[in-house]
């Protein structure tokens, strides 16, 4: 677990060394950052700061709302974050935010970069919003990657279906489909939640701040319909790749169909001829066994011609 602490000064981010006690950080800072993959150690901590049971369960599960939630003193909201371009891992960020001051939680392996230039800092009267907009970025720029991540896996399996469809199996595309849907839940859970969070923000003095968070909701939105159309689009190839393998099934029943169909007459022949009647005048004659080949082979010939005219083959 590692904390970062700053403090707001003249429009400047300034870092503050060392530790600072959990009961100070309401007085003497603007934003804290704790980086850790156990929410249970956190409660320790967090405890200290007289957070209610209720909300510090949504602190310590993230996953059960990603809507903000909210006491006389603070306000929490949780995001769904992707934790590298593996649409299977996905984390938290939570945000405790108090009048003066942003307590981030953060997995252990996402650090927000906040050497930006003095212009972007510069745009925003509150650097709260700011750290807001970082974060957002975060959340924008990772999901970006996941989705270039997802369409390339699309492409490339949709490639190999039209130059080998008998390699591929089904857990090749539920794999892929599945996938893409929890890419398409995550990024939707992104965008309602940022959504959700700015609308209750206080905009009436930071109403351009307000403004450039808008820009992070926006870019969320195309994300998640971008999300949604290639997730259409597996369901898509999904469908052609069980036609495909439908179409294969089919023409396999249809080969054993006319082998069937040569072989009744011939059963038939083959079963007149092996009863144990005493008097069969065919079973006399010399040249009686080539005759019922002769006669097994135009039987053959001819219904294999005749299945070849009407094109059951095709």
């Amino acid at each position: 677990m590692n904390f970062e602490y700053f403090v707001f000064k003249n429009n400047d981010i300034e870092s503050v060394k060392g530790d600072v006690d959990i009961k100070d950080w309401l007085h003497e800072l603007n934003w804290v950052i704790i980086n850790s993959n156990n929410r249970n150690e956190l409660t320790e901590y967090l405890s200290k700061l007289n957070i209610s049971e209720e909300l510090m369960f949504f602190i310590n599960n993230p996953e059960k709302s990603l809507l903000s939630k909210s006491d006389s003193k603070l306000i929490i909201q949780n995001f769904s974050v992707f934790t590298g371009s593996d649409n299977h891992e996905h984390e938290y960020i939570t945000l405790i935010i108090y009048n003066s001051v942003v307590i981030s939680i953060l997995p252990e392996n996402i650090k927000i970069n906040i050497k930006h230039s003095e212009y972007l800092r510069g745009q925003f009267s509150d650097l709260r919003y700011y750290f807001l907009y970082l974060i957002g970025g975060q959340l924008l720029n990772q999901s970006t990657v996941n989705i270039s991540t997802s369409r390339k896996s699309f492409k490339e399996l949709k490639q190999a279906m039209i130059d080998s469809p008998g390699k591929l199996s089904s857990s090749n595309v539920l794999d892929l489909l599945n996938k893409i849907g929890r890419l398409s839940d995550v990024i939707e859970d992104q965008y309602v939640s940022f959504d959700f969070f700015i609308k209750i923000l206080p905009n009436v003095k930071h109403e351009f701040d307000i403004k450039k968070l808008k820009e992070i909701v926006s870019s969320l939105s195309e994300l998640n319909r971008m999300a949604e159309r290639l997730e259409d689009n597996v369901e898509s190839l999904r469908t052609q790749f069980m036609l495909i393998h439908q179409e294969e099934s089919a023409r396999k029943i249809n080969v054993l169909t006319i082998i069937q169909a040569i072989f009744v007459p011939l059963t038939f022949i083959a079963g007149v001829y092996g009863m144990n009647f005493k008097f069969m005048p065919e079973l006399e004659i010399h040249n009686a066994y080539y005759v019922v080949w002769g006669v097994f082979l135009v039987i053959a010939i001819m219904s294999l011609y005749f299945f070849k005219r009407n094109k059951w083959f095709d």
